[in-house]
């Protein structure tokens, strides 16, 4: 959609350098502000939920 909008207005190859770099730019953002902070949510659970299952079980 983006490549389409802008292709009448600067030179293809630089578009589309332009688009993979504002993606790079976008998925590293994901990554730091979405995904480490999930997973370190997740490892804290399944830590605990491990946790409860080694204890369950020596009991």
């Amino acid at each position: 959609m983006l490549i389409s909008r802008l292709r009448d207005t600067m030179d293809p190859r630089l578009l589309v350098a332009v688009v993979i770099a504002v993606f790079l730019v976008l998925s590293w953002l994901v990554h730091r502000c979405v995904e480490r902070p999930a997973a370190l949510l997740l490892k804290r659970g399944l830590d605990t939920s491990f946790a409860r299952l080694r204890n369950a079980t020596r009991a």
